[in-house]
């Protein structure tokens, strides 16, 4: 009988898990937020390399003004953590982006 050794997929985490809540604090405004666990990541069979796990914290608020309108701020990797989201076949790793925001205007019609 032969056994097979599995490998894990490429840039592909075996686990990972995500919790998101959101609160409205007044009539008009909504605050939230939320953690992203991701597992480590297999590069390559043949490089032999991984990169860690890790933890992102966002961050949302949202405010509404008329019936048809409001204004959301989302404010990613809230902690400005260092990681690494990416994995390739080569010793290669991308470095995730830093804090960022993005404020959205929506209109409901």
């Amino acid at each position: 009988m032969e056994i097979q050794r599995r490998e894990p997929l490429t840039s592909t985490p075996k686990n990972s898990a995500s919790l998101w809540t959101t609160y409205r604090v007044l009539p008009k405004l909504t605050v939230g937020g939320g953690a992203f666990y991701v597992d480590k990541v297999w590069g390559s069979e043949l490089s032999n390399k991984w990169i860690p796990s890790y933890v992102r914290v966002d961050a949302t608020a949202t405010y509404e003004f008329g019936s048809a309108y409001s204004l959301q701020l989302n404010v990613q990797n809230l902690t400005d953590e260092r990681y690494f989201d990416k994995a390739y076949p080569t010793h290669y790793a991308s470095v995730a982006p830093g804090r960022s925001a993005i404020a959205t205007l929506n209109v409901r019609f």
